[in-house]
């Protein structure tokens, strides 16, 4: 069978995994009553395929994201305008804790902080930032990792291990790998800052994954692979034995503090 992110939940970890190709897991409203089912429906609730049920849920229906689909290709399309979606994972995760994600950025706009996903609250916070004023990506975890500057409207891949100084992001398999601290994560907000602000970044989510664990090289090899393919990439860059051909080492700047 091909592989998918179920494989990373078999000794019933915590996390979460969302996949737009599964129209069985989108739902029209929050209450989970009117299934998705054409291109351009609303969705209100996007459930977790992990078994932990982790539904990611938007109760007010003009902040609903859309369902879209295209030449083979499944998303869940933010407006950047007030579309969002939520979830209190209960218990936090704890590190370790990897996440992939296969996502589009739209255009940044007036504002500097292009966020992707954030936590619920300015505590236990981790935050994926593509397009932080104009200069870089930044990955936080307690402390910033950055990776160089993204094109809008363009799909990327993404996974970040949120480990202490063994934390790393990486954007297209290029990685950064750095201290990124030691914060819990309370739960998502996905397509804008935790405080439901202007900074909505993101455009397409095609597949997301957050797992309470340091993966494998061959699962987060895996991982990657099932992500480009949810975007439409078709890899074959990983079928050798060394999973990371580029791996520099980057010392960040001082941090930013503020967003």
């Amino acid at each position: 069978m091909p592989w998918d992110p179920d494989q990373l939940f078999l000794a019933a970890e915590d996390g979460a995994w969302y996949d737009a190709s599964d129209l069985t897991t989108l739902w029209e409203n929050s209450d989970l009553t009117t299934q998705v089912t054409a291109d351009g429906d609303p969705v209100g609730a996007w459930e977790d395929k992990s078994g932990n049920g982790h539904t990611l849920l938007q109760a007010t229906s003009a902040n609903r994201p859309l369902y879209k689909t295209s030449g083979g290709l499944h998303w869940v399309e933010f407006d950047q305008v007030n579309d969002h979606m939520t979830v209190n994972f209960g218990a936090n995760l704890t590190q370790p804790i990897t996440s992939g994600c296969s996502v589009r950025g739209g255009t940044i706009g007036a504002w500097n902080y292009g966020y992707i996903w954030d936590s619920l609250s300015a505590t236990d916070r981790h935050i994926l930032i593509y397009h932080f004023q104009n200069t870089r990506t930044i990955f936080h975890a307690g402390t910033d990792i950055y990776g160089g500057d993204l094109a809008a409207s363009t799909d990327f891949t993404f996974s970040t291990l949120a480990d202490g100084t063994s934390s790393f992001l990486r954007i297209d398999r290029t990685e950064t790998q750095t201290d990124g601290g030691t914060s819990e994560f309370d739960g998502l907000t996905l397509g804008v800052r935790y405080t439901f602000g202007t900074e909505r970044y993101l455009k397409r989510a095609y597949s997301m994954t957050w797992v309470e664990r340091a993966i494998t090289d061959t699962e987060l090899r895996s991982l990657e692979t099932y992500n480009d393919n949810a975007r439409g990439l078709v890899d074959s860059s990983l079928d050798g034995t060394n999973l990371f051909p580029f791996m520099p080492l980057i010392i960040p700047p001082p941090e930013i503090v503020g967003y």
